[in-house]
């Protein structure tokens, strides 16, 4: 019963780690995201605090620009580091499926 075990054990390995890669993707996926959110709402906040003080136009335009500038590179930094866990993911599976595509091959041999 343990060679069943161990032989079915074995046999779903990979699917298993598939199936973390996937979570991880989604893990940080739902980070960054929750991340991003809760500081746009932070900074808006903010931003509209500032904006009801000011008296002049100018000043007005300029943290305007400045909000948008800094909404941007919150969106570009979890972005990039969602793109970096797929890239990771997607290099996990590929060794994943290769080291398969190696197995069976060495099983039909």
């Amino acid at each position: 019963m343990t060679d069943f075990n161990e032989q079915m054990k074995k046999m779903f390995q990979p699917s298993t780690d598939l199936f973390t890669a996937n979570a991880k993707i989604l893990e940080t996926a739902l980070e960054q995201q929750s991340t991003l959110v809760k500081s746009f709402i932070a900074s808006s906040i903010d931003f509209n605090k500032q904006l009801g003080e000011q008296k002049d136009y100018s000043n007005v335009q300029k943290m305007s620009e400045e909000f948008g500038k800094s909404i941007t590179e919150q969106v570009t930094t979890s972005n990039k580091k969602i793109a970096e866990a797929i890239t990771s993911a997607t290099e996990e599976s590929s060794k994943i499926i290769n080291t398969l595509v190696d197995n069976a091959k060495q099983t039909a041999s």
